[in-house]
Protein backbone atom coordinates (compact mmCIF):
# COMPACT_ATOMS: atom_id res chain seq x y z
CA UNK A 1 0.00 0.00 0.00
CA UNK A 2 2.97 2.31 1.09
CA UNK A 3 4.56 1.97 -2.61
CA UNK A 4 1.23 2.26 -4.40
CA UNK A 5 0.51 5.43 -2.75
CA UNK A 6 4.21 6.48 -3.19
CA UNK A 7 3.61 5.85 -7.13
CA UNK A 8 0.44 7.80 -6.86
CA UNK A 9 2.21 11.39 -5.69
CA UNK A 10 5.13 10.65 -8.50
CA UNK A 11 2.05 10.97 -11.04
CA UNK A 12 2.23 9.46 -14.50
CA UNK A 13 5.48 8.48 -15.85
CA UNK A 14 7.29 10.16 -18.82
CA UNK A 15 5.89 8.48 -22.17
CA UNK A 16 8.34 5.56 -22.93
CA UNK A 17 8.03 1.86 -23.67
CA UNK A 18 5.66 0.09 -21.47
CA UNK A 19 4.80 3.02 -19.63
CA UNK A 20 1.25 5.04 -19.04
CA UNK A 21 1.28 8.23 -21.74
CA UNK A 22 1.24 11.89 -19.57
CA UNK A 23 -2.01 13.19 -18.20
CA UNK A 24 -3.61 15.90 -20.50
CA UNK A 25 -5.92 18.16 -18.71
CA UNK A 26 -6.88 20.50 -21.36
CA UNK A 27 -7.54 20.22 -25.04
CA UNK A 28 -5.90 22.93 -27.31
CA UNK A 29 -7.42 24.00 -30.27
CA UNK A 30 -5.42 26.91 -31.73
CA UNK A 31 -1.81 28.41 -30.47
CA UNK A 32 -0.63 31.47 -31.53
CA UNK A 33 2.73 32.15 -31.27
CA UNK A 34 4.33 35.79 -31.66
CA UNK A 35 8.08 35.92 -31.41
CA UNK A 36 10.93 38.28 -32.36
CA UNK A 37 14.35 36.25 -33.22
CA UNK A 38 17.43 37.93 -32.95
CA UNK A 39 20.07 35.54 -35.13
CA UNK A 40 23.40 37.33 -33.83
CA UNK A 41 22.58 37.45 -30.19
CA UNK A 42 20.85 34.08 -30.50
CA UNK A 43 17.31 34.81 -28.66
CA UNK A 44 14.22 34.66 -28.42
CA UNK A 45 11.10 36.84 -27.29
CA UNK A 46 7.49 37.10 -27.32
CA UNK A 47 4.19 35.42 -26.62
CA UNK A 48 2.17 31.49 -26.63
CA UNK A 49 -1.14 31.59 -26.48
CA UNK A 50 -3.06 28.79 -25.95
CA UNK A 51 -7.05 28.51 -26.40
CA UNK A 52 -8.17 25.91 -24.07
CA UNK A 53 -11.48 23.67 -23.53
CA UNK A 54 -11.61 21.32 -20.35
CA UNK A 55 -11.47 17.68 -20.63
CA UNK A 56 -13.74 15.79 -18.41
CA UNK A 57 -13.54 16.99 -15.16
CA UNK A 58 -12.52 20.26 -13.57
CA UNK A 59 -9.50 21.27 -13.19
CA UNK A 60 -7.73 24.33 -11.22
CA UNK A 61 -4.34 24.93 -13.91
CA UNK A 62 -3.60 23.87 -17.09
CA UNK A 63 0.06 22.31 -17.41
CA UNK A 64 2.18 22.77 -20.25
CA UNK A 65 5.98 22.23 -21.16
CA UNK A 66 8.89 24.28 -20.63
CA UNK A 67 12.79 24.14 -20.47
CA UNK A 68 15.44 26.78 -19.51
CA UNK A 69 12.33 29.31 -20.81
CA UNK A 70 12.47 32.67 -17.99
CA UNK A 71 8.35 33.53 -18.25
CA UNK A 72 7.72 36.58 -17.20
CA UNK A 73 3.96 36.90 -16.92
CA UNK A 74 0.70 35.05 -17.90
CA UNK A 75 -2.73 36.21 -18.47
CA UNK A 76 -5.91 34.11 -18.38
CA UNK A 77 -9.10 35.55 -20.73
CA UNK A 78 -7.07 38.63 -20.92
CA UNK A 79 -6.27 38.70 -16.91
CA UNK A 80 -3.36 38.61 -15.47
CA UNK A 81 -2.73 34.89 -13.86
CA UNK A 82 -0.85 33.26 -11.12
CA UNK A 83 2.20 30.81 -12.35
CA UNK A 84 4.05 28.20 -10.91
CA UNK A 85 7.20 27.35 -12.87
CA UNK A 86 8.90 23.87 -11.90
CA UNK A 87 11.80 21.84 -13.49
CA UNK A 88 10.11 21.31 -17.62
CA UNK A 89 6.96 22.70 -16.69
CA UNK A 90 4.60 25.89 -16.24
CA UNK A 91 1.39 25.31 -14.06
CA UNK A 92 -0.89 28.36 -14.53
CA UNK A 93 -4.27 28.67 -12.42
CA UNK A 94 -7.56 28.63 -14.46
CA UNK A 95 -10.93 30.09 -12.71
CA UNK A 96 -13.71 27.80 -13.47
CA UNK A 97 -15.12 27.62 -16.87
CA UNK A 98 -15.03 25.06 -20.06
CA UNK A 99 -12.62 27.33 -22.31
CA UNK A 100 -9.96 30.00 -21.46
CA UNK A 101 -7.00 31.85 -23.27
CA UNK A 102 -4.26 31.33 -21.75
CA UNK A 103 -1.05 33.31 -22.63
CA UNK A 104 2.50 33.23 -21.34
CA UNK A 105 5.08 35.74 -22.22
CA UNK A 106 8.66 34.69 -22.17
CA UNK A 107 12.65 35.31 -23.17
CA UNK A 108 14.97 32.45 -23.72
CA UNK A 109 18.71 31.95 -24.93
CA UNK A 110 17.57 28.11 -26.56
CA UNK A 111 20.56 25.73 -25.81
CA UNK A 112 18.38 23.08 -28.61
CA UNK A 113 14.87 23.29 -30.45
CA UNK A 114 15.70 26.55 -32.34
CA UNK A 115 19.55 26.48 -34.00
CA UNK A 116 21.55 29.47 -35.42
CA UNK A 117 23.60 29.82 -38.29
CA UNK A 118 26.09 32.71 -39.46
CA UNK A 119 29.33 34.20 -40.29
CA UNK A 120 30.39 34.04 -36.64
CA UNK A 121 29.79 30.36 -36.71
CA UNK A 122 31.98 29.84 -40.10
CA UNK A 123 28.40 29.27 -42.25
CA UNK A 124 27.77 30.59 -45.72
CA UNK A 125 25.13 33.00 -44.47
CA UNK A 126 22.66 33.94 -41.29
CA UNK A 127 19.98 31.78 -40.56
CA UNK A 128 18.00 30.21 -38.16
CA UNK A 129 15.43 27.18 -37.84
CA UNK A 130 13.53 25.46 -35.18
CA UNK A 131 13.18 21.52 -35.04
CA UNK A 132 10.90 20.22 -32.93
CA UNK A 133 10.92 16.51 -33.29
CA UNK A 134 10.72 14.87 -30.69
CA UNK A 135 10.66 17.27 -27.83
CA UNK A 136 12.60 20.41 -28.23
CA UNK A 137 10.01 22.67 -28.75
CA UNK A 138 10.03 23.19 -25.53
CA UNK A 139 13.42 25.30 -25.31
CA UNK A 140 11.41 28.14 -26.94
CA UNK A 141 8.13 28.14 -26.61
CA UNK A 142 5.96 26.97 -24.27
CA UNK A 143 3.47 24.31 -25.19
CA UNK A 144 1.92 20.77 -24.60
CA UNK A 145 5.60 19.21 -26.15
CA UNK A 146 3.56 15.67 -26.76
CA UNK A 147 1.95 14.40 -29.51
CA UNK A 148 -0.79 13.25 -27.49
CA UNK A 149 -2.73 16.72 -28.99
CA UNK A 150 -2.93 18.84 -32.02
CA UNK A 151 -4.45 21.66 -32.43
CA UNK A 152 -4.40 24.82 -35.24
CA UNK A 153 -1.67 27.29 -35.20
CA UNK A 154 -0.94 31.07 -35.78
CA UNK A 155 2.44 32.49 -36.11
CA UNK A 156 4.18 36.31 -35.77
CA UNK A 157 7.98 35.65 -36.29
CA UNK A 158 9.35 39.08 -36.63
CA UNK A 159 13.15 38.80 -37.80
CA UNK A 160 16.35 41.24 -39.02
CA UNK A 161 14.58 43.47 -42.38
CA UNK A 162 16.18 41.90 -45.42
CA UNK A 163 15.68 38.13 -43.90
CA UNK A 164 12.91 35.34 -45.89
CA UNK A 165 11.02 34.10 -42.48
CA UNK A 166 8.23 31.43 -42.83
CA UNK A 167 6.29 29.91 -40.62
CA UNK A 168 3.21 26.54 -41.10
CA UNK A 169 0.66 27.73 -43.05
CA UNK A 170 0.26 30.41 -45.93
CA UNK A 171 1.54 33.81 -45.59
CA UNK A 172 -1.29 36.34 -44.42
CA UNK A 173 0.81 39.24 -43.78
CA UNK A 174 4.05 40.97 -43.99
CA UNK A 175 5.21 44.29 -42.07
CA UNK A 176 8.62 46.46 -42.05
CA UNK A 177 9.06 48.19 -38.60
CA UNK A 178 10.58 51.25 -38.10
CA UNK A 179 13.45 49.43 -35.74
CA UNK A 180 14.63 47.60 -38.73
CA UNK A 181 12.92 44.13 -38.29
CA UNK A 182 10.01 42.97 -40.12
CA UNK A 183 6.91 40.55 -38.83
CA UNK A 184 5.88 37.78 -40.74
CA UNK A 185 2.36 35.94 -40.24
CA UNK A 186 1.18 32.74 -41.28
CA UNK A 187 -1.95 30.68 -40.81
CA UNK A 188 -1.76 27.38 -40.40
CA UNK A 189 -5.56 25.86 -40.52
CA UNK A 190 -5.09 22.17 -40.06
CA UNK A 191 -4.63 20.79 -36.59
CA UNK A 192 -0.90 19.96 -36.16
CA UNK A 193 1.08 17.73 -32.90
CA UNK A 194 3.64 20.18 -31.41
CA UNK A 195 6.52 19.07 -32.73
CA UNK A 196 5.88 19.99 -36.40
CA UNK A 197 5.70 23.33 -35.48
CA UNK A 198 8.33 25.30 -37.03
CA UNK A 199 9.66 28.92 -37.75
CA UNK A 200 12.52 29.54 -40.46
CA UNK A 201 14.33 32.59 -41.72
CA UNK A 202 17.47 33.15 -43.50
CA UNK A 203 19.25 35.41 -46.40
CA UNK A 204 17.30 32.93 -49.08
CA UNK A 205 16.42 32.55 -52.55
CA UNK A 206 13.06 31.94 -53.29
CA UNK A 207 12.12 30.07 -55.90
CA UNK A 208 8.14 28.62 -57.22
CA UNK A 209 7.91 24.86 -58.74
CA UNK A 210 5.23 23.97 -61.69
CA UNK A 211 2.89 21.09 -59.75
CA UNK A 212 -0.24 20.10 -59.03
CA UNK A 213 -0.56 22.62 -56.32
CA UNK A 214 1.87 25.73 -54.97
CA UNK A 215 5.42 24.43 -54.47
CA UNK A 216 7.89 27.18 -52.47
CA UNK A 217 11.39 26.44 -52.27
CA UNK A 218 13.67 28.07 -50.86
CA UNK A 219 17.93 27.79 -50.86
CA UNK A 220 21.07 28.98 -50.12
CA UNK A 221 21.50 32.69 -51.27
CA UNK A 222 23.65 32.23 -55.09
CA UNK A 223 22.30 28.95 -55.51
CA UNK A 224 21.92 27.87 -59.01
CA UNK A 225 18.19 27.28 -60.22
CA UNK A 226 18.83 24.58 -62.97
CA UNK A 227 19.99 22.41 -59.72
CA UNK A 228 17.82 23.51 -57.30
CA UNK A 229 15.26 22.50 -60.06
CA UNK A 230 17.12 19.71 -60.88
CA UNK A 231 17.06 18.36 -57.07
CA UNK A 232 12.95 19.10 -56.78
CA UNK A 233 12.03 17.87 -60.05
CA UNK A 234 10.54 14.20 -58.60
CA UNK A 235 8.28 16.29 -55.61
CA UNK A 236 5.04 17.39 -58.19
CA UNK A 237 5.15 13.57 -59.47
CA UNK A 238 5.08 12.28 -56.41
CA UNK A 239 2.30 14.08 -55.08
CA UNK A 240 0.49 13.09 -57.83
CA UNK A 241 1.30 8.79 -57.07
CA UNK A 242 0.65 9.84 -53.33
CA UNK A 243 -2.63 11.55 -54.05
CA UNK A 244 -4.34 8.40 -56.43
CA UNK A 245 -3.48 6.18 -53.33
CA UNK A 246 -4.14 8.07 -50.30
CA UNK A 247 -6.46 10.96 -51.04
CA UNK A 248 -5.63 14.99 -51.86
CA UNK A 249 -2.86 16.59 -50.05
CA UNK A 250 -4.27 17.85 -46.65
CA UNK A 251 -2.36 21.13 -47.05
CA UNK A 252 -2.84 24.10 -48.95
CA UNK A 253 0.55 24.13 -49.92
CA UNK A 254 4.41 22.70 -49.92
CA UNK A 255 7.32 24.63 -49.14
CA UNK A 256 10.73 23.55 -48.55
CA UNK A 257 13.85 25.08 -46.60
CA UNK A 258 17.34 24.23 -47.05
CA UNK A 259 19.03 25.15 -43.94
CA UNK A 260 22.58 24.61 -43.05
CA UNK A 261 24.10 22.33 -40.81
CA UNK A 262 21.17 19.67 -40.43
CA UNK A 263 21.40 17.08 -38.20
CA UNK A 264 19.21 15.22 -40.37
CA UNK A 265 18.38 14.37 -44.32
CA UNK A 266 14.49 15.96 -43.74
CA UNK A 267 11.73 16.58 -41.49
CA UNK A 268 8.15 16.52 -42.64
CA UNK A 269 6.82 20.04 -40.67
CA UNK A 270 3.94 20.56 -43.30
CA UNK A 271 4.03 23.22 -45.56
CA UNK A 272 7.80 23.77 -44.06
CA UNK A 273 9.75 20.99 -44.81
CA UNK A 274 13.04 21.24 -43.43
CA UNK A 275 16.14 19.64 -46.01
CA UNK A 276 19.72 19.21 -45.42
CA UNK A 277 21.52 21.79 -47.71
CA UNK A 278 23.91 19.52 -49.01
CA UNK A 279 21.24 17.43 -50.38
CA UNK A 280 21.51 20.25 -53.47
CA UNK A 281 25.13 19.39 -54.49
CA UNK A 282 24.80 15.54 -54.63
CA UNK A 283 24.46 15.22 -58.77
CA UNK A 284 27.80 14.64 -59.48
CA UNK A 285 26.88 10.57 -59.21
CA UNK A 286 23.09 8.77 -60.44
CA UNK A 287 23.26 7.01 -56.43
CA UNK A 288 23.42 10.46 -55.25
CA UNK A 289 20.87 12.11 -57.34
CA UNK A 290 18.34 8.94 -56.16
CA UNK A 291 19.52 9.98 -52.51
CA UNK A 292 17.89 13.06 -52.58
CA UNK A 293 14.88 12.02 -54.57
CA UNK A 294 14.08 9.22 -51.51
CA UNK A 295 15.14 11.88 -48.52
CA UNK A 296 12.10 14.25 -51.05
CA UNK A 297 9.67 11.24 -51.10
CA UNK A 298 10.11 9.91 -47.57
CA UNK A 299 9.18 13.77 -46.45
CA UNK A 300 6.64 13.92 -49.12
CA UNK A 301 4.77 10.60 -47.71
CA UNK A 302 4.48 12.14 -44.02
CA UNK A 303 2.66 14.86 -44.54
CA UNK A 304 0.17 11.55 -45.14
CA UNK A 305 1.64 9.81 -42.52
CA UNK A 306 2.88 11.52 -39.30
CA UNK A 307 1.47 15.02 -40.34
CA UNK A 308 -2.22 14.71 -41.37
CA UNK A 309 -2.28 11.02 -39.18
CA UNK A 310 -0.09 10.71 -36.21
CA UNK A 311 0.71 8.28 -33.68
CA UNK A 312 -0.48 8.90 -29.91
CA UNK A 313 2.36 8.32 -27.80
CA UNK A 314 6.02 7.56 -28.65
CA UNK A 315 5.89 4.16 -28.23
CA UNK A 316 4.01 3.39 -31.86
CA UNK A 317 6.26 5.66 -33.50
CA UNK A 318 7.61 2.89 -35.57
CA UNK A 319 4.71 3.50 -37.46
CA UNK A 320 4.99 7.37 -38.97
CA UNK A 321 8.44 6.36 -39.95
CA UNK A 322 7.62 2.67 -41.08
CA UNK A 323 4.92 4.15 -43.36
CA UNK A 324 7.05 6.99 -45.03
CA UNK A 325 9.97 4.68 -45.69
CA UNK A 326 7.61 2.06 -46.88
CA UNK A 327 6.02 4.50 -49.61
CA UNK A 328 9.61 6.05 -49.87
CA UNK A 329 10.54 2.71 -51.66
CA UNK A 330 7.27 2.31 -53.23
CA UNK A 331 8.14 5.76 -55.57
CA UNK A 332 11.43 4.19 -56.06
CA UNK A 333 10.09 0.99 -57.47
CA UNK A 334 7.78 3.18 -59.43
CA UNK A 335 10.30 5.53 -61.11
CA UNK A 336 13.06 3.20 -61.27
CA UNK A 337 11.97 -0.10 -61.46
CA UNK A 338 11.17 -2.84 -58.94
CA UNK A 339 14.41 -3.59 -58.14
CA UNK A 340 15.37 0.22 -56.95
CA UNK A 341 12.31 -0.18 -54.64
CA UNK A 342 13.43 -3.39 -53.13
CA UNK A 343 16.97 -1.16 -51.30
CA UNK A 344 16.54 1.47 -49.14
CA UNK A 345 18.89 3.18 -47.55
CA UNK A 346 19.95 5.88 -44.82
CA UNK A 347 21.35 8.78 -45.81
CA UNK A 348 23.35 8.90 -42.02
CA UNK A 349 24.99 5.76 -43.08
CA UNK A 350 27.96 7.06 -44.78
CA UNK A 351 28.53 3.25 -46.26
CA UNK A 352 25.33 3.05 -47.58
CA UNK A 353 25.57 3.84 -51.17
CA UNK A 354 27.73 0.97 -51.39
CA UNK A 355 25.56 -1.50 -49.74
CA UNK A 356 22.71 -0.39 -51.87
CA UNK A 357 25.03 -1.81 -54.96
CA UNK A 358 25.62 -5.10 -52.99
CA UNK A 359 22.42 -5.83 -52.35
CA UNK A 360 20.97 -4.76 -55.78
CA UNK A 361 21.43 -8.28 -57.72
CA UNK A 362 19.06 -9.52 -55.09
CA UNK A 363 16.41 -6.65 -54.90
CA UNK A 364 13.85 -7.59 -57.35
CA UNK A 365 13.68 -11.40 -55.30
CA UNK A 366 10.49 -11.31 -52.91
CA UNK A 367 12.33 -13.98 -51.17
CA UNK A 368 14.66 -11.28 -49.89
CA UNK A 369 14.56 -9.26 -47.06
CA UNK A 370 14.03 -5.64 -47.90
CA UNK A 371 17.33 -4.24 -47.40
CA UNK A 372 17.75 -1.02 -45.02
CA UNK A 373 19.42 0.53 -42.19
CA UNK A 374 17.50 0.93 -39.02
CA UNK A 375 18.82 4.39 -36.23
CA UNK A 376 18.37 3.74 -33.26
CA UNK A 377 15.24 5.99 -31.75
CA UNK A 378 15.76 7.13 -27.97
CA UNK A 379 12.22 6.52 -27.05
CA UNK A 380 12.38 2.94 -27.21
CA UNK A 381 11.35 1.62 -30.96
CA UNK A 382 13.62 1.25 -33.58
CA UNK A 383 12.93 3.26 -36.49
CA UNK A 384 14.84 5.22 -39.30
CA UNK A 385 15.71 8.82 -38.07
CA UNK A 386 17.91 10.16 -41.11
CA UNK A 387 15.21 11.23 -43.12
CA UNK A 388 12.63 12.91 -40.15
Amino acid sequence: MLLLAAGALAGPPRDAPDTLLPERLWDITHLELDVRIDPVARTVAGSATHTLERLGRSHDHVRLHQEALDITGATVDGAPAELTVGDGWVDVRLPPGERHVVRLDYTATPAKGLYFRGPAWDDGYTEVYSQGEDEDNRWWFPTWDHPSDTFTVTTHVTVPRGLEARGLGPLTSREDRPDGFTRWSFEMGQPVVSYLVTVTAGAYDVLELDGPLPIEVLVPPGSDPARVRASMAPVAAQVRVFTERFGPLPYPLLRFVFVQRYMWGGMENPTLTLLAHNILAEHDDPLNLRHSEDVLAHEVAHHWFGDLVTCHGWNPWWLNEGFARFYENEWAAIAHGAEAGAVSWDPTFTHAAGQARALEPDAASREKPVATWMGSYDKGPRCSRGSG
